[in-house]
Order: structure tokens, then sequence, then C-alpha cells
């Protein structure tokens, strides 16, 4: 009879039956790591994607602000013209290290409206992948006639 209760000892020690468990979790004692490990490389994955295409979006947020101002300055301050508008519009690019050109800078005043556009795109390096964020920016007032 001893022997008995010692090979029923042995075979439950595992199992604790005070304990409710649910039936999906039975026998799935490794898997939380697994899901563990998974979600932090998923997360790993996304801080890095979100690292790279933020530094082009910080770009194009400090370029727009540029663009606004040069805008706000052609209408208020008529001593500054479309080329000086232009001109510090690329200059800012250049110092933001953006490859845009010439052609792709454009503003206008008709004498009613000021208008400025800016295309770019911004290529974004992801792992052996390159891909390419079209931007564009365009601000325009109104001259307000006293």
């Amino acid at each position: 009879m001893l022997e008995a209760v010692r090979i029923r000892e042995t075979e439950n020690r595992g199992h604790r039956p005070n304990e409710r468990v649910h039936p999906w979790r039975l026998g799935m004692e490794g898997q939380g790591r697994t899901r563990v490990l998974l979600f932090l490389l998923f997360v790993a994955a996304l801080v890095y994607v979100g690292n790279q295409v933020a530094g082009a979006y910080v770009n194009y947020l400090a370029l727009r602000d540029t663009v606004q101002l040069v805008v706000r300055d052609i209408v208020l301050r008529p001593i500054v013209g479309v080329e000086e508008g232009r001109e510090r519009i690329l200059a800012k690019a250049r110092e933001l290290e953006l490859s845009i050109s010439e052609q792709q800078v454009d503003v206008t005043d008709d004498g009613e409206t000021v208008v400025a556009r800016v295309r770019w795109e911004e290529p974004v390096g992801v792992g052996d992948y390159t891909i390419p964020f079209p931007f564009e920016i365009e601000e325009s007032y109104l001259f307000v006639k006293r």
C-alpha cells in the first residue's frame, strides 16, 4: 500500500488540483515567454521605423515654418520680394540637408495673393530598402488693403 501512494505522488507532481487552470493554458508553460519576446521584437521594429520616419517629418515641419514666415514677410513687408523669399527657402533646405532644387520651389505674387509651394521626396532607409516619402508644402496669404 505504501508503494502505491509513492507512485501516485510522483505521477501527479506537476499538477496542483487546488489551483484553477484555464484549459487553454494546460501544456503551454513556454508560450508566455515566446509571446513577450515577439511583442518586444515588434515594438523594437516599430521604434526603429518610427525613428527613421520621424527625422523626415521633423525636416518637413522646420521647412514648413520657414515657408510660412517667408510668405508672411512678403505680404507684410513689400521690400521682401519673391526672389528673396525663394532664396530663404532654399537656404533653409540646404541647412536641413534636403535635396530641393530651384524648380521645386515656387513663390508667386500676383498683387492680391502670395503663394509658396515646395515639393520634394525624402528617402527613408529601412534596412536594405529605401522608401521615398513625398512632401508638399503650400502656403498662401491675401494682401490686406488698408
